[in-house]
């Protein structure tokens, strides 16, 4: 569940990526996001680029995206298209040895004993 090596290194920028894309967005749509869009994404962005609650925050980061895509309108399309691409990436690889969820659950192994 937490790769470690390239792997993991290779997770982290992915969630540089998704998180840079997100909010690079966010600020280059400017007048179109609401303020309330801008709150809510400066913890979820802060959790994502440390992996802390990474399912969740790429679910939030997610459904920010949306809005973000639904106000902008067409012009935008293309960095919301890739923005959701690396968010369904982040969400479904996971965070990596290499953050916080690591650290706070770290590896184990499951023994199943027969009988």
């Amino acid at each position: 569940m937490f790769p470690a090596g390239p792997p993991g290194a290779g997770l982290i920028l992915l969630r540089l990526c998704a998180t840079g894309m997100v909010v690079g967005y966010a600020v280059s749509a400017g007048a179109k996001v609401p303020n309330w869009g801008f709150l809510l994404l400066l913890p979820v962005a802060f959790f994502l680029l440390l992996g802390l609650m990474t399912p969740v925050a790429s679910v939030g980061a997610l459904s920010i995206q949306g809005v973000i895509a639904w106000k902008a309108g067409f012009s935008g399309l293309p960095c919301c298209v890739l923005g959701v691409l690396l968010l369904t990436a982040v969400l479904l690889l996971g965070p990596g040895a290499y953050s916080l969820d690591a650290l706070r659950f770290g590896r184990r192994r499951v023994i199943v004993s027969r009988g």
